[in-house]
């Protein structure tokens, strides 16, 4: 996709989509697809959906948006409804900002975009970041064992020492003894 430059009456949703799209070229190398409606780059595998969601803000003739990531699991959402009879429903294992994962940041910075330079400097950053962070942390996720033996050890996700992240319900514990509990085969 080639640079583009938009007139000043241009919808921000336009601008905020054409970003995203440019930012998801370099990662479907990486097997993640775009989807424009859920403002996501999104990978699933048998038992991770790796996601990169992009949160809009229109704000005074501007266009902002966060970066976030993200780690979600079928199964742990299932292991969960098991061990909590029902109570505990999701599969989030770590969701946190695209700026804490590189412990530059201890934040949740917004990208503004509303003009050129902004919008060229913002789509390299994010691809630089996302391709020197996010794709080795979501990395770690293909070889479970040894990151649930890691994560025992260590007491959290690796990248993810020190930092405010949002966890749900004892998320470290529920991570380990739901992956560490059988086989990588999927809960039944």
């Amino acid at each position: 996709m080639n640079r583009k430059e938009f007139s000043k009456d241009e919808k921000p949703r336009n601008i905020f989509v054409y970003v995203c799209e440019r930012i998801a070229e370099s990662l479907k190398e990486h097997g993640f697809k775009y989807i424009k409606s859920n403002n996501a780059i999104i990978k699933k595998d048998s038992q991770f959906t790796y996601k990169i969601s992009f949160q809009p803000s229109i704000k005074y003739g501007s266009t902002s948006f966060l970066v976030n990531i993200s780690v979600e699991s079928d199964r742990l959402a299932q292991w969960r409804r098991n061990e909590y009879q029902g109570e505990a429903i999701d599969g989030m294992v770590v969701a946190t900002s695209l700026a804490r994962l590189t412990k530059m940041k201890n934040e949740w910075p917004r990208y503004e975009i509303s003009t050129f330079t902004e919008r060229e400097r913002v789509i390299l950053e994010i691809t630089y970041i996302i391709n020197d962070y996010a794709i080795p942390f979501f990395e770690q996720f293909n070889e479970i064992n040894l990151l649930v033996k890691k994560v025992e050890k260590l007491g959290f996700l690796p990248h993810l020492k020190n930092q405010n992240i949002i966890f749900r319900r004892n998320t470290i514990s529920d991570f380990i003894r739901c992956f560490s509990s059988s086989s990588s085969e999927p809960f039944e």
